[in-house]
């Protein structure tokens, strides 16, 4: 059986931890990244594959185009 629990904070996965330990289970613990970090990460990576992103070789190049 598989049971996700999210947004739980540290007392929560002792908690947990302590149960499973009673029932010889096991506990795994993953961390999400931030929800607008997930965005901006999906959105740079969708205009990366669009060709939206212009990279410079220096900054001179990048103020130039500025």
């Amino acid at each position: 059986m598989t049971l996700v629990v999210k947004n739980a904070n540290k007392d929560l996965e002792k908690l947990v931890k302590a149960a499973a330990k009673l029932a010889n289970a096991s506990v795994s613990v993953k961390s999400e990244k931030n929800d607008k970090l997930k965005e901006a990460i999906s959105e740079y990576e969708r205009d990366k594959k669009n060709g939206k992103i212009t990279r410079y070789t220096s900054f001179a190049a990048f103020e130039k185009d500025m």
